[in-house]
């Protein structure tokens, strides 16, 4: 963070992604399988919190300031405000957590971070989302053992609805605009021409900060295959396999831990090192789990 913007209320959007927090875990957060063939991107931000769901039907409100002028409950505050002066029939307020809902319904997750001098508090606007798709790309289906940040999860709903039918997207930008200062000078920015986005675009976006930043976990599973009961364990670290045990009561397979230690935990390094040694019937299922394809594994 710099001290170049001053006071400023950021108003953006994003193509459809998941945004996970700064000590979240991805597998655990979400469907990654289900991502990767809806070519949904995953970025983790530097902040913490919980993972969110964006898209174009989402608003992302970022208030940077002084660390000394830091303050989410004013900056909630004049969110549910602008939205009541707007649309008055709408029971909209932020809760004890920071979060806003409306008629009991999360419309807004938040999160923030602060340096010495600087800070930047950042929240979502649930205005006419995909929610269907936010459940599925939310959705984790893998037993992960792990002391990363978890997501809370919560009901969720859209500003849009009969009570206030010229609420969308242009509306909102319009009442929040205005709210922060009648008089407050709107800027259309080009993120692509501020000084440092590409560098960190190219950085946020590497395999090593999106899962390698990933606190250490632990996969166990139990399943049954033709030739018996087999017993997986799988530890990661720093996004790396730190330990691969397949056991079984009659067949050892001790040279996986040896090929795949230090391989990057990604499904198809797995996949091209078991295919080999293994067989395809265990292989398909232990793929099947650790990306989610298999519910009932």
């Amino acid at each position: 963070m710099n001290g170049k913007l001053g006071n400023s209320l950021l108003l953006w959007q994003n193509h459809p992604c998941v945004v996970i927090g700064r000590h979240q875990n991805p597998w655990l957060e979400c469907d990654i399988s289900y991502l990767e063939r809806n070519k949904i991107p995953i970025a983790r931000r530097k902040s913490g919190g919980g993972a969110v769901y964006h898209d174009l039907g989402n608003l992302n409100c970022t208030f940077y300031t002084s660390r000394k002028e830091y303050d989410r409950p004013k900056n909630l505050k004049l969110i549910c405000s602008a939205v009541q002066d707007m649309w008055p029939d709408l029971d909209i307020y932020p809760t004890d957590r920071d979060d806003i809902e409306m008629f009991g319904y999360k419309v807004s997750g938040t999160a923030s971070k602060l340096d010495r001098e600087h800070a930047y508090h950042h929240l979502t606007l649930l205005v006419n989302a995909d929610l269907l798709n936010m459940s599925m790309a939310l959705k984790n289906k893998i037993n992960i053992e792990s002391k990363s940040t978890k997501s809370i999860r919560s009901q969720v709903t859209n500003l849009t609805c009969s009570m206030a039918p010229s609420l969308n997207m242009e509306s909102i930008i319009d009442c929040i605009s205005r709210k922060v200062s009648p008089q407050s000078k709107v800027e259309i920015i080009d993120p692509n021409e501020v000084e440092g986005v590409k560098y960190e675009r190219e950085k946020i976006k590497s395999w090593n900060w999106i899962y390698g930043f990933s606190p250490a976990f632990t996969i166990v599973k139990d399943f049954n295959t033709s030739l018996g009961l087999h017993h997986l364990t799988i530890k990661v670290v720093k996004g790396k396999i730190s330990d691969f045990k397949l056991l079984h009561k009659e067949i050892n397979y001790p040279f996986l831990n040896e090929i795949l230690i230090g391989s990057d935990f990604r499904p198809d390094v797995i996949e091209q090192t078991l295919e080999k040694f293994i067989g395809h019937e265990l292989c398909e299922l232990i793929i099947g789990y650790i990306t989610g394809s298999y519910d009932d594994l």
